[in-house]
């Protein structure tokens, strides 16, 4: 099973795969133009590592990483919503919630809009609309994200 595909200015092809040994689920790559190599990809923190689809996205420049994770002390199906940077040295910094963001309820599936001023997300928080459903899309302001990561 894969999930999430994400491609960064490169043109970089990530996603997320259930592939064997890993059966847990782990972050791959494959580079352009034919994306015959596909590699695990080791150093993207993965806040849900071994019992989560982590559904996540990359900046078109490749130095933020916006997850979808475990929620931490809640229950084995609740997520929250991460965030990590990667320096100038290539390693990523290990994963920060995205508190403002995070509720009791779940969220996940992070993307940013094509501006870059909007952050969208789904979440199963009430909306306060009798007709909205038990899940919903929900759309942030970036401007008080605290993601340091120069994108």
């Amino acid at each position: 099973d894969e999930f999430g595909p994400v491609v960064t200015g490169d043109g970089t092809l990530w996603f997320y795969s259930f592939r064997p040994p890993y059966r847990e689920g782990r972050h791959y790559r494959a580079d352009p133009p034919a994306f015959e190599a596909v590699a695990l990809d080791t150093e993207l923190p993965d806040p849900s590592a071994p019992t989560f689809v982590s559904y996540f996205y990359l900046t078109p420049d490749g130095r933020t990483a916006l997850l979808e994770g475990r929620a931490e002390g809640r229950g084995r199906r609740d997520s929250d919503l991460y965030f990590a940077c990667r320096g100038e040295d290539g390693r990523w910094s290990p994963v920060a919630p995205l508190a403002q963001l995070n509720t009791a309820f779940g969220e996940g599936g992070p993307a940013l809009g094509t501006d870059g001023a909007s952050l969208w997300f789904t979440s199963d928080r009430p909306s306060g609309d009798p007709d909205a459903g038990d899940a919903n899309l929900w759309r942030v302001s970036t401007d008080a994200l605290p993601v340091p990561c120069g994108s």
